[in-house]
């Protein structure tokens, strides 16, 4: 929860309002971090600046939701749905980190009001984090045999090749990381774009690396968050014009390296990636928890939440789950 300024400026959570319940040992609002026994961190949807009481997380990796210990996290998330309701929220969607062994759903209890919600539940695995040993040869030596070779044989490629330069922490013009995002492989939109240039000067520290040409013409940024002993990879630029230089391996060659070299242990890339690396991540599990007012039909919200949330959204997409099982609550 270190960077929540970059967060809460994200320009897809304009149209949500921040939402945050504690739970507090004295019964009241905390004077001391000591006093919060968990908490949770989700979004209300708007519609002309009108909160229309439906509430979901972030990001549904979990690791940023529901903030507790993990034997009390479904506890807290069956609390947080439970005070929503209560308060007259129409949907909750939550996400929660578990151990592989799955949830534990007798603790989510039975709160009072039973009979006008109903939960369903599910469990989801997504990569987690490349381990980085105390040596780029030992990190890579960890990886698999293909993934080892195409990010030694990409390096070697581009230096007798291509005469390119890697850049830390690079100085780049907002003009230029937007004509760069323009021609790369999967462009985003301007504004997206000038946000994500703007955004790394909110966070202390960021992960920001770049690969110019022989010419000075920028190939290859990337950028993201560092926490602790980890760094988070948010997003990668590569030109799409360069594919037999194989941009997108060549920058993670440099990034590992680059972060063994800063003592990073853990690497992770946020939403996944496509690079065989993926192969070589460990899984993490998560439980993915909605609840609704059972007076307000699922069929009838899945009809107007698509519309309303201007998005294919984690919460529409769960919603028309034919497979998932409804309980009353």
């Amino acid at each position: 929860m270190d960077h929540l300024e970059y967060f809460l400026k994200r320009p897809r959570f304009s149209n949500k309002n921040p939402c945050l319940v504690l739970f507090c040992s004295s019964g009241s609002l905390p004077t001391t971090s000591e006093e919060i026994e968990g908490a949770a961190l989700l979004y209300e949807y708007q519609v002309a600046g009108v909160g229309c009481r439906i509430f979901v997380a972030d990001y549904h990796g979990g690791d940023r939701t529901v903030i507790a210990l993990r034997p009390f996290r479904a506890q807290i998330a069956s609390l947080v749905c439970a005070a929503l309701l209560a308060q007259g929220a129409l949907a909750v969607q939550l996400t929660y980190q578990i151990d592989s062994s799955g949830p534990d759903e007798s603790l989510l209890g039975t709160p009072k009001g039973s009979t006008r919600w109903r939960r369903a539940s599910s469990v989801r695995v997504m990569h987690g984090f490349v381990p980085l040993e105390d040596t780029y040869d030992a990190t890579l030596s960890q990886l698999g045999k293909h993934t080892r070779r195409n990010l030694r044989a990409s390096r070697r490629y581009a230096e007798m090749n291509l005469g390119y330069t890697f850049v830390a922490d690079p100085v780049i013009s907002k003009e230029e990381f937007m004509a760069l995002n323009r021609v790369s492989t999967y462009p985003v939109s301007d504004e997206l774009a000038a946000w994500r240039h703007d955004a790394m000067k909110l966070i202390p520290g960021c992960l920001f690396l770049g690969i110019r040409g022989s010419s000075g013409e920028w190939l290859s940024v990337i950028g993201g968050r560092r926490h602790e002993n980890g760094s988070f990879v948010e997003w990668q630029m590569n030109r799409a014009d360069m594919t037999s230089f194989s941009l997108g391996t060549l920058m993670r060659s440099h990034l590992i390296e680059h972060e063994v070299q800063r003592g990073t242990k853990r690497l992770c890339f946020v939403g996944g990636t496509s690079h065989s690396i993926k192969h070589s991540i460990g899984a993490e599990h998560f439980v993915d928890l909605v609840a609704l007012q059972r007076a307000f039909p699922a069929f009838l919200l899945r009809r107007f939440a698509r519309p309303l949330m201007l998005e294919k959204t984690f919460l529409v997409q769960t919603l028309g789950d034919p497979k998932l099982k409804w309980q009353p609550w």
